[in-house]
C-alpha cells in the first residue's frame, strides 16, 4: 500500500521523456460521482438519524460513505498522477497505481493510432495475443511488438502477446513522439567508426 501512495506524488521525468495522460476522458464522470458522494453523505446521515433509532447505524452509514468518497478520490488521483511515459529507452504503459509495464524500443516494431472499442466491462483484457488496456471501454493507440512476449500485470504475467492497445488523451502527440524516438533509436550512430575493409 505504501508504494501505491508514493505513485500518487507528482514526479518529474528527465528529458526527453514526455507524459501522456488518459484521465481526461473519464474526469467528468469522476467529478459527478465525487460531488454526489459529498452531497449524499450528510443527506443520508440526516435520514438515518430520524428514521433509525439505533445510534450505531448512523456511524456505520457515515463510515461507509466517507470510505467510498476516499476511495473515489484515491482512484482519481492514481489515474491522473500515473500517465503513460515515452522516453529515450522505451514506452512506459500505466493505468492507475498498480499497472506499470515498460516496453523498450528494441521490442517495438511500430506505434500507430487507431480507435477501438473494448468488449465487456473489464479495462484490462487479453485475447488472441493482444493485450488491451482501455479507459472508458476504448483504446486509441496500437503498439506492435517485434516478437510475442509475456508482459507483467499486477495479478499475473500475460500470455504471449504481439500487440498492446492502450488509451491516450492525445493519440496524435503520442504517435508523433513514439515515432520520433523509435526512429532515433533505430538510426545508426555516425560517430561509430566503419569497419576497415580488406
Amino acid at each position: 500500500m505504501r508504494s501505491y501512495w508514493k505513485r500518487l506524488i507528482p514526479r518529474s521525468e528527465p528529458a526527453p521523456t514526455q507524459a501522456f495522460g488518459y484521465f481526461k476522458v473519464i474526469k467528468p464522470l469522476y467529478a459527478v460521482i465525487i460531488v454526489m458522494s459529498v452531497i449524499e453523505i450528510p443527506g443520508l446521515d440526516l435520514i438515518v438519524a430520524h428514521v433509525v433509532p439505533w445510534e450505531p447505524a448512523r456511524w456505520i452509514g457515515l463510515a461507509v460513505g466517507v470510505a467510498g468518497l476516499v476511495w473515489m478520490l484515491w482512484s482519481a488521483a492514481a489515474l491522473a498522477r500515473n500517465p503513460h511515459v515515452i522516453g529515450a529507452d522505451g514506452i512506459r504503459i500505466r493505468r492507475g497505481a498498480k499497472l506499470d509495464i515498460f516496453v523498450p524500443w528494441d521490442d517495438v516494431e511500430r506505434v500507430s493510432r487507431r480507435a477501438r472499442a473494448l468488449q465487456g466491462t473489464k479495462s484490462v483484457q487479453e485475447e488472441d495475443g493482444i493485450l488491451q488496456i482501455g479507459v472508458a471501454s476504448q483504446t486509441t493507440i496500437d503498439i506492435r511488438l517485434v516478437r510475442p512476449q509475456r508482459l507483467p500485470l499486477p495479478e499475473h504475467p500475460t500470455g504471449l502477446v504481439s500487440e498492446v492497445h492502450i488509451y491516450a488523451d492525445d493519440p496524435d502527440g503520442f504517435q508523433r513522439k513514439a515515432e520520433q524516438l523509435c526512429r532515433k533509436k533505430s538510426t545508426p550512430r555516425s560517430d561509430v567508426p566503419a569497419s576497415p575493409t580488406r
